[in-house]
C-alpha cells in the first residue's frame, strides 16, 4: 500500500472538498496546502506542509537502515514539497530508510495532555518505508503487512459528525481489507475493501464504493453522521450516500494503518499520500 502523504482527522466541512495530492507548489505566495482549503483539522500528518504558514517546518523523522542514524526533515519554506537530504550519510534512493514519526502539523493539541498528535512506531520491521519518485518526483510511504504508525488517544473529541480523508495506492491483497486510515480499535476506518477495485467506510457497517480502481492513487474521503444513515463516501471527488454504522462521539488512539486488517499478507502492498482526521 503507498501514501502520498498527507492525513487529515477533520471537522466535517473537509468533506466534499478536494483533497489536493502533496505537490511541490510554485511559491510560498502561491502555495496552497490543505489547511488553506479548510481549517481546523484536529490533526494532519503528511510528507507536504499543512499550510502556507507551516511551510519550512518538520514534517517526518525518517531513519537510515538499523537505525543508525534518524534525522527529522522539513518541507521548503518556498515551494511547501518534502526536503530530502541524506539521513547519516545515507542516499534513501539507494539504501532502505523507515518513517520513525510522522509529526502532526495541525497547530491542535487534541491527543492526552494536550499535545500534538504525533503518529510513531519504535519498531523498524513495523514502520513504513520512504519511497522516492512515488509520483514524478513526489515522495511516498510504502507499507507491507501489519505496518502502521500510531498517536496516543484523542481528547479533543469529534462529536457525531467528522470526517476522515487520506490518499492512496492499493498494490496487493486484493481480497482484504486494507485499511489507509483510522481509529486504533478499529472502529472507525476508511480504505479498500475485500474486493477488487472496491473503496469502503466503515463504523460498526462495512459501506462500499465500486470503481475504485486498484494499483492507481485515490483520495478517499469519508463523512460520519450520527445515527449512520447519512454517511458520505467520497472518492476522487465523486459522493456516494451510505450507511456505515453508528460512529459515536468519542475516540481512543489513532492510527494510519496502510496494511489489512483481517492478518498478514506477504502480498499487500500500500503507499500512502494523504490524511487527515
Amino acid at each position: 500500500m503507498k501514501f502520498l502523504i498527507s492525513f487529515v482527522l477533520a471537522c466535517a466541512s473537509l468533506v466534499g472538498q478536494a483533497l489536493p495530492f502533496p505537490g511541490p507548489g510554485n511559491s510560498i505566495a502561491n502555495y496552497v496546502g490543505p489547511g488553506n482549503i479548510t481549517s481546523g483539522a484536529f490533526a494532519w500528518w503528511g510528507l507536504r506542509a499543512y499550510s502556507k504558514a507551516k511551510a519550512g517546518s518538520v514534517a517526518v523523522n525518517v531513519c537510515n537502515v538499523s537505525d543508525v542514524v534518524c534525522a527529522d526533515l522539513s518541507t521548503n519554506a518556498s515551494t511547501g514539497a518534502l526536503v530530502i537530504t541524506t539521513i547519516g550519510g545515507s542516499d534513501c534512493s539507494m539504501v532502505t530508510c523507515t518513517v520513525k514519526i510522522l509529526y502532526d502539523q495541525s497547530g491542535s493539541t487534541s491527543c492526552t495532555g494536550a499535545i500534538a498528535c504525533d503518529l510513531s512506531q519504535a519498531t523498524i520491521a513495523f514502520r513504513p518505508t520512504l519511497t522516492l519518485n512515488c509520483i514524478g518526483s513526489l515522495p511516498c510511504m510504502t507499507w507491507t503487512t501489519s505496518q502502521k504508525l500510531l498517536a496516543g488517544s484523542l481528547t479533543n473529541g469529534a462529536g457525531s459528525t467528522f470526517s476522515l480523508s487520506a490518499v492512496g495506492e492499493r498494490t496487493g491483497s486484493t481480497s482484504s481489507f486494507a485499511d489507509l486510515t483510522g481509529e486504533n480499535s478499529g472502529t472507525y476506518q476508511i480504505g479498500f475493501n475485500n474486493s477488487t477495485n472496491t473503496a469502503f467506510l466503515y463504523a460498526g457497517t462495512v459501506a462500499t464504493k465500486a470503481s475504485v480502481n486498484d494499483n492507481s492513487f485515490h483520495a478517499m474521503q469519508g463523512l460520519f453522521k450520527s445515527p449512520g444513515t447519512s454517511d458520505i463516501l467520497y472518492v476522487d471527488g465523486s459522493s456516494s450516500t451510505v450507511n456505515a454504522g453508528n460512529p459515536g462521539s468519542t475516540w481512543d488512539g489513532y492510527q494510519i494503518i496502510a496494511a489489512e486488517d483481517t492478518g498478514p499478507a506477504a502480498g499487500l502492498g500500500a503507499r500512502l499520500a494523504t490524511s487527515e482526521r
